[in-house]
């Protein structure tokens, strides 16, 4: 009989994320929902207001690159001490609604100005793009082990857009990707997950 590998199957997972975004604010920073807000539940209900990023091309992808410094001495071929040099947390994101919302996300942040219909006057939008990029607060959720909510908040990001929208007529969607940068310590990432109903 040859070897048995050990493994949990209900612990390979797979499934989507709820991707949910807003304004950071260094006053009253974002929180992710309540514990008692079961997985699925709109996150529209916490103030400040989150809003759902919307439909994606390939999904949410989560980056962690830590980047080591080895510390040597001539007594020894391997590292004595590994520290941390550099850390990128990202979140990538193709966005697949084509709005002035998700363009704004993707562009790094700027104003939306609305210009009510009047006489002579038809409703408008108009978006301004500044140089520098808007801080954001990125939240997601997904299915955990359990089955619950497993869910991390990064704040405050930025959006770094790459964009290079296709204006077809049946070829494929607009796209608008992007990846936001957590630019806080890794101790102040936001990560939490159900693993049992409340008791009584």
């Amino acid at each position: 009989m040859g070897l048995q590998p050990q493994y949990d199957r209900t612990k390979v997972l797979v499934g989507q994320a709820q991707m949910y975004l807003q304004d950071y604010n260094s006053t009253s920073p974002a929180t992710l929902p309540a514990d008692t807000v079961m997985l699925g539940t709109s996150w529209t209900t916490s103030m400040p207001l989150w809003l759902p990023a919307g439909a994606s091309d390939s999904g949410l992808e989560l980056d962690f690159q830590r980047k080591p410094n080895d510390v040597f001495v001539e007594e020894q071929a391997t590292p004595v001490v590994e520290l941390s040099d550099t850390v990128a947390i990202g979140v990538k994101i193709t966005l697949s609604q084509d709005s002035f919302q998700t363009m704004r996300w993707a562009l790094g942040g700027g104003t939306i100005t609305e210009i009510a219909p009047g006489v002579g006057q038809p409703g408008v939008e108009v978006l301004v793009v500044p140089t520098d990029m808007a801080n954001f607060s990125l939240g997601f959720e997904g299915q955990n082990e359990f089955g619950f909510w497993r869910r991390v908040l990064l704040q405050p990001c930025t959006s770094v857009g790459t964009l290079a929208v296709a204006f077809r007529r049946s070829k494929d969607k607009r796209m608008y990707a992007t990846q936001f940068n957590y630019l806080d310590k890794l101790e102040n990432m936001g990560i939490r997950q159900m693993t049992a109903v409340a008791t009584g």
